[in-house]
């Protein structure tokens, strides 16, 4: 029986585990202690920080295990580079994964190959901040920029700043967030968000679909909250995204993974955000099964394993997604969709229950729960989430 590591006990993990479990495969989940549901799937669980690369490995290797990875989350890429490299497992690299996991050595592996992102610098102190703040203004007087931490994900550690006076602030805010002494400040791109979700295997994109984003939009950063699909783009511009893909993995040299991707359409050019070595979150991979009739965990599954992934679209079936957030911080003392669930609903998911805290959704991790529905569109596919997330009754103690 396959021995398969999957760093992460959390709602983004649980797919892959059942997933890993129904193809007969032997799970080994490894987290730190907490109330996460996929500790009681595993066949085998370890309590460890999915950060500590020395004891993942060591767990790794005792356990003799043929494959590794995770879903949602970069937190646990570098160990899972560092296993796959020791122990020559297919997937990312320690090299590759070093690089997709910096957003400084990213964006600086995509420059010095070509391929379209923002323009940056480094910042390693308030001073450097104004600094590097008042020279990318000057390509654009009118535009903002973004600060953003180099070590973090699901948009944490992201501001916008917009005028001199909110600088002090946002430094301080991105501070907090990181473990590096420094972080960069980029160009803000105004366009059109989108992303992508790929299958790449010996170099090679094995599969590739666009998607639209819908996304929160604060005071500080835009978050996204759910996705749709078809993307609705041009076959023009999603030849642009693929090619920008193709640039990338050569860039960072991932492989043998899923490839999660950030896109913004500007003036009809698209500009790479941010790579992933692993499959989004937000129910992406739930809306491809969805759209296209694909298993996209056991795809994801067979990669870490070594072997070839096997894609034949069957359906186009439009479809969306969203996340249930929450307005408040508080204690939850109910939460339920009222009414029979409607015609196109096709999963609804609380992760919470009645007596835990939860908090106002600021960024990714403070989701509650999710929605996926399909559609005759996606116009009526929003349409559906709208009025499923309408239905849900959240009473607060």
């Amino acid at each position: 029986m396959k021995k398969l590591m999957i760093l992460g006990a959390g709602i983004y993990q649980v797919p892959l585990i059942y997933t890993a479990k129904e193809m007969g495969i032997y799970t080994i989940v490894l987290s730190y202690r907490g109330k996460y549901p996929g500790f009681n799937l595993a066949d085998k669980v370890y309590y460890i920080d999915t950060t500590d690369s020395d004891k993942v490995l060591k767990t790794a290797q005792n356990e003799k295990i043929d494959g590794i990875c995770t879903a949602g989350t970069d937190v646990a890429m570098a160990s899972i580079g560092r296993v796959v490299s020791t122990m020559q497992l297919p997937g990312p690299s320690w090299e590759s994964t070093q690089l997709v996991t910096n957003k400084h050595k990213m964006k600086k592996a995509f420059l010095e190959h070509g391929i379209r992102t923002a323009e940056y610098r480094t910042v390693t102190s308030i001073e450097e901040a104004r600094l590097a703040y008042d020279l990318l203004k000057d390509f654009d007087s009118e535009a903002r920029v973004v600060f953003k931490v180099l070590d973090s994900s699901g948009s944490r550690g992201i501001v916008i700043v917009s005028e001199n006076n909110q600088i002090e602030s946002a430094y301080r805010q991105v501070m907090e967030i990181t473990k590096e002494s420094y972080f960069i400040v980029e160009q803000f791109l105004d366009g059109i968000e989108f992303g992508a979700q790929a299958l790449i295997h010996n170099n090679e994109i094995k599969f590739f679909i666009t998607h639209g984003d819908i996304v929160y939009k604060s005071d500080i950063a835009t978050v996204p909250i759910g996705h749709y699909l078809p993307c609705g783009l041009s076959h023009k511009i999603v030849e642009d995204a693929r090619a920008q893909l193709k640039y990338s993995i050569t860039a960072t040299g991932i492989d043998n993974c899923a490839v999660n991707v950030d896109y913004i359409l500007c003036d009809n050019n698209v500009y790479m955000l941010e790579i992933g070595a692993r499959a989004g979150a937000t129910c992406l991979p739930e809306l491809i099964d969805c759209y296209a009739g694909i298993s996209y965990y056991k795809e994801i599954i067979k990669l870490a394993l070594g072997m070839s992934p096997h894609i034949e679209e069957t359906t186009k079936q439009p479809c969306a997604a969203q996340l249930i957030c929450s307005d408040r911080t508080g204690t939850i003392k109910k939460i339920e969709l009222n009414g029979k669930y409607q015609t196109g609903l096709v999963d609804l998911k609380f992760d919470v229950t009645n007596g835990d805290l939860v908090r106002r959704f600021l960024v990714g991790p403070d989701r509650i729960g999710h929605v996926v529905v399909k559609g005759n569109s996606v116009e009526e596919a929003q349409i559906l989430i709208s009025e499923t997330l309408n239905n849900i009754t959240i009473d607060f103690e």
